[in-house]
């Protein structure tokens, strides 16, 4: 058994004791306090103990403030029971091991482990983590998914707590628009400015020849309106899921230039990170090299939630009013298609947050110079999530969901939130 003595001061400076009577040795710090006397004599009174047995950690003496635990360690026993002055635990690598109640009463500590920083919220979390051995590859799900592609992270601490097939290429549908409105939101300077909807350029490729753009989902802007502004744009984009709102948006910011916004998103996808991820348009109706990952649609979420404060609070609204035109004589409003925030949704969900959906019923694939509308594709469901209980959050991203009547998304991140507040 060895005594690790440790002062409880803001920084952990460590001495060991072999307990057959050995002198003790200092681990870290000069032993010069200032006053010419050492550590050893001035705070002898003011000094605690951890107690470790053949790498397990059996006893921490309540006085600590904080705590960097030897490598030594590879089991943590209940060994911080009443250390309520705990506010930081720094644990070794290679700790394979915790008891459940090992961090009982360190209510106001942070843990630090692998990088990551563990809160009182998470401990649960952290405990699944050591015991089981998880790395960034998650846990197996005690249930089965309609999506493809599956990425939940705790956002509190960014551990990915699943990861199922998240770096498969897949098709993001709109989910696209989450990266046209980062690029938009970086770039256009004065969010209130005016912008011009030309209908060549913004309107015409919906109605053919490409049949996998017929139909697109629409905020109701109509062709040469002139009294849109970018922040009416951005919000027909994120709530009605615009697709005409995306093409203007993408031509305005762009320099009067479409195929240049879908380059500034392509530059802006390998600047966060992306691996495997292409846009070859701003609406994410279906082209074949318009693709991401699971992975990559989280890199790009989270990139706009740390960075762009506008961004959240635009996907986050639930309604919004739009300008009158051609259509609508007076102002209209629009509302948020994602039903996980819609109260009178059957899919509602407490303490989610939205971020973006996305649907392609069917599509259709290249054939010569055209498309083989005989035999169409049957389509999928995309969708980005947050959601916080109890003080942790979460963001879920699932790609390739059937396409069905059932609304397969909801259902799976409604199971996907409530594995996880249940289980961490």
């Amino acid at each position: 058994m060895r005594k690790f003595k440790i002062k409880a001061t803001a920084f952990v400076i460590a001495a060991v004791l072999l307990l057959a009577g050995c002198e003790k040795t200092e681990l870290g710090g000069t032993g010069d306090n200032g006053s010419g006397a050492s550590d050893k004599e001035n705070n002898s009174d003011n000094s605690s103990v951890l107690i470790i047995e053949d790498g397990v950690l059996k006893e921490v003496s309540p006085e600590l403030t904080e705590a960097v635990i030897p490598d030594e360690v590879t089991v943590i026993e209940n060994a911080f029971g009443g250390c309520t002055e705990l506010t930081s635990i720094v644990l070794p690598d290679g700790v394979t091991e915790i008891s459940e109640n090992a961090f009982d009463g360190c209510t106001n500590a942070k843990i630090t482990y692998k990088d990551k920083i563990y809160g009182n919220n998470q401990f649960k979390l952290l405990y699944r983590i050591i015991n089981e051995g998880k790395s960034e590859t998650g846990f197996t799900l005690p249930f089965e998914t309609y999506s493809k592609g599956v990425y939940m992270v705790n956002l509190d601490t960014g551990f990915a707590v699943v990861s199922q097939n998240a770096d498969e290429i897949l098709y993001p549908a709109s989910i696209t628009k989450i990266m046209t409105c980062i690029v938009a939101l970086e770039n256009v300077i004065d969010l209130n400015a005016p912008v011009i909807a030309p209908y060549d350029e913004c309107f015409a490729e919906f109605w053919g020849p490409n049949p996998n753009f017929i139909g697109a989902s629409a905020a109701n802007i109509q062709p040469d309106q002139n009294n849109l502004t970018y922040l009416d744009c951005l919000y027909g984009l994120m709530l009605s899921s615009g697709c005409e709102a995306a093409n203007i948006i993408a031509y305005n910011a762009g320099g009067n230039s479409i195929e240049r916004f879908v380059e500034m998103m392509n530059e802006t996808a390998q600047k966060i990170g992306c691996k495997n991820t292409h846009f070859t348009n701003a609406h994410g109706l279906f082209e074949e090299e318009n693709y991401t990952t699971a992975y990559d649609m989280y890199l790009i979420t989270k990139y706009g939630i740390d960075n762009i404060p506008l961004f959240s609070e635009i996907c986050n609204s639930f309604q919004y009013e739009m300008p009158a035109n051609s259509a609508a004589s007076k102002p209209y409003t629009i509302t948020n298609i994602n039903r996980m925030i819609n109260p009178k949704s059957d899919y509602y969900y407490e303490g989610a947050a939205n971020i973006k959906t996305g649907s392609i019923n069917e599509y259709y694939l290249r054939q010569g110079d055209g498309y083989d509308e005989q035999n169409h594709v049957v389509g999928f469901r995309t969708m980005v999530t947050t959601a916080e209980r109890n003080g942790s959050s979460y963001m879920v991203v699932t790609l390739g969901a059937p396409y069905v009547k059932e609304q397969t998304p909801y259902l799976d991140h409604t199971d996907l939130y409530n594995w996880a507040f249940e289980s961490f």
